[in-house]
């Protein structure tokens, strides 16, 4: 658990930009290698709390700025290809 982080608006945040960038939770949890396939799972469903590098981790998988995905401003993006 990381002081300062609020997990609600990061779980929120990070269900909007995985739907929209269209990757199963195993998928980005593999790409972000992250210690557990399931901690995407256990992170959106609220029971998992990231260490701030597997934040990191996350946000560059899914090509979103850290400070979007942890503010609630809806300013999550997707960047076309």
């Amino acid at each position: 658990m990381v002081p300062g982080i609020d997990y609600d608006i990061f779980r929120n945040n990070l269900k909007k930009a995985r739907y929209i960038q269209d990757l199963t939770a195993k998928d980005l949890s593999e790409m972000a290698g992250l210690r557990q396939q399931k901690m995407i799972a256990d992170i959106e469903e609220g029971k998992g709390k990231p260490s701030l590098d597997e934040v990191f981790a996350i946000c560059q998988v899914l090509n979103q700025p850290i400070d979007a995905m942890l503010k609630n401003e809806g300013k999550i993006t997707i960047e076309y290809k």
